[in-house]
């Protein structure tokens, strides 16, 4: 993406960045047997999927 000089290159690390801190955050709390945490974990996880390949990802194509 950065060799491409792809406009939505920094906006998609940023939200790599912002995704990879909740989940380290939230293996935190999985870890210490949190059943809230875990199904927090999930649905973080799968909002930030669809919404990040729909909104960033797809500007990627272009």
């Amino acid at each position: 993406m950065d060799k491409m000089h792809c406009p939505a290159a920094a906006e998609n690390k940023k939200q790599h960045a912002i995704f990879i801190s909740m989940l380290d955050q939230l293996r935190a709390e999985v870890n210490n047997a949190s059943i809230g945490a875990s199904i927090k974990l999930l649905t973080v996880a799968s909002d930030w999927l669809v919404n990040h390949i729909m909104k960033i990802d797809k500007q990627l194509k272009k």
